[in-house]
């Protein structure tokens, strides 16, 4: 059984893919932009936590003292930039989660979108009829 499609459904079919896809893309893009900023952020504040805690060590007299000193700040350091990166993976595991919901949020609005055109063709042919009977009625 094949459908017979007019030229505008058509038209209407791909752009409603064209949204699909190009939503979900940019979505993804848009997300992945904010986690990676989020990502550069963090380790920039380790690394500046860093520098403050180094610059602390200079007013340390005793080596003895000011070596295990560096030693917990660089331990604090690795533990800032692994909790970061720690982060940046369950951030990119719940939004791979959550993309079918996305996805199907999108799929809805393109249906939403479908029947908010199907509701206007219909008025506009509503008034087409109207206005043809009305006319006939005075001619």
């Amino acid at each position: 059984m094949r459908l017979k499609l007019k030229t505008w459904q058509r038209i209407g079919i791909v752009l409603s893919v064209l949204a699909f896809v190009g939503l979900g893309v940019y979505a993804w893009v848009f997300e992945a932009q904010h986690r990676e900023q989020f990502y550069r952020w963090r380790l920039s504040m380790c690394d500046a936590t860093l520098q403050i805690e180094n610059e602390a060590l200079q007013h340390i007299g005793k080596e003895e003292v000011r070596a295990k000193r560096e030693a917990a700040i660089q331990a604090d350091h690795e533990r800032c930039k692994s909790e970061a990166t720690a982060n940046l993976h369950e951030s990119y595991d719940a939004s791979v989660r959550l993309l079918p919901i996305f996805l199907a949020k999108v799929f809805g609005l393109i249906i939403l979108a479908w029947l908010i055109e199907w509701f206007v063709v219909e008025i506009a042919r509503w008034i087409k009829r109207r206005s043809r009977s009305s006319r006939r009625r005075m001619g």
